[in-house]
Order: C-alpha cells, then structure tokens, then sequence
C-alpha cells in the first residue's frame, strides 16, 4: 500500500514534453534557450537522463521568462522521478509551481510531492498531501488505503475507516477485485475503536 504503486506516475512525467512556453507566441525563443531544450526533451524521452539535466542547464541562463524557467524544471522533475532521486524532485516541483504549471501539470506534481516525501521517510506530510490531492481528483484505491493505514497506525480510527471504505468503493467502482487488506483495515479500526456493530457489520461483508 505504498505510493510507488498508488500513484504510478513517474514513468507518466517521463512521457511529458514540458514545452509550456510554446504556448506564448508573444514571447519569441530564443535559439540558445530553444536548441538544448529540445536536446534536453529528446534526451529525456531516451532515458538519457544525464544528457537531459546537462542540456537544460545549458538552456537555462538564455530562459526569457517563467514560463521558460518552468519548462526547464519540468525537465529536472522527470529526470529527478525516474532516477528516484525525491530530495531533488521535491526541490524542482517546488520551483516550477512557483514558476507556473499547467492545471493538468498540477495534479501531477502534487501526486509526486506526496510520493517522494513518502519515500523520503515524511510519512506525515505524505498523508497530508494524499488527503489533498484526494479530495481535489479522486484516486486510486491504493491512494485511499494508503491514507487509511497509516490513519490506523496513528489511531485516528473513525478517518482509517472511512479512507479504508473509499477504497473498497474505488476498487468496486473500478471493475477490480478488492484487496482483502482494505477490509482488514476497517475491520481494526472499528475493533480498536470499540464500534462493534460497524465491525460486525464489516465482517458479515466479507463472510456473509
């Protein structure tokens, strides 16, 4: 129940050809800032992540605005999540939020914020960020079981429910066979909690 999985969206960036600036024709690029970028997208897409860091750092001083600076860091994002470097990738999220991205963008920086403070050992600013980017989107199942154990690890029963329940739902919603450890999580929160009869009701689910 670990955000690698839930979000799946690494090998997602690494698809994305971050050329916002192509956007503003108002806003003429330059060919020292155009040429290594697009050197630098090329490199990305070939998994030549090195070559892409070192080819949007030669772009980067001839930037014209944020749009372009953001453009550079969307480049370092993908690189940084591939190579699963989160220390960086959260650094380079950061910057290029408050540099502007797109809505669409957004949404999957946010994800990747929540992942790579999981991975990084800030279990707590994880979950925070889930919940957000949740309540924003909607999720995965995982997402909200994600959510769910570690509300249960806290012993904030009645939330590690209810997220617990959300994947359940998501999973049904889904088409997809529901993982049993969803149902474990609802059944000991409730059990912790001292609910009998939401734990009673719970079990008669599983084994009607």
């Amino acid at each position: 129940l670990g955000l690698l999985t839930a979000f799946g969206l690494v090998a997602v960036t690494a698809g994305i050809a971050p050329a916002a600036f192509a956007q503003q024709p108002q806003v003429k690029v330059k060919k020292e800032f155009g040429e290594p970028f697009e050197a630098a997208r090329v490199a990305l897409q070939a998994q030549q992540f090195q070559v892409a860091l070192d080819k949007a750092a030669a772009a980067e001083p001839f930037a014209a605005d944020n749009t372009q600076k953001s453009a550079i860091e969307q480049i370092r994002v993908a690189v940084y999540a591939n190579m699963k470097k989160y220390p960086e990738m959260i650094k380079s999220i950061d910057t290029a939020m408050a540099l502007g991205v797109a809505p669409e963008m957004q949404k999957n920086y946010k994800g990747l914020l929540a992942l790579g403070y999981s991975e990084t050992g800030d279990t707590a600013k994880a979950v925070q960020l889930t919940k957000e980017y949740l309540d924003a989107y909607g999720g995965a199942p995982d997402q909200y079981a994600f959510v769910a154990r570690n509300k249960l690890n806290t012993k904030e029963y009645s939330e590690a429910a209810a997220y617990a329940q959300k994947a359940i739902e998501q999973s049904e919603k889904e088409g997809k066979s529901i993982n049993a450890t969803y149902y474990n999580i609802v059944l000991s929160a409730h059990g912790q909690a001292n609910n009998l009869s939401e734990y009673y009701k719970t079990l008669e689910k599983v084994a009607p």
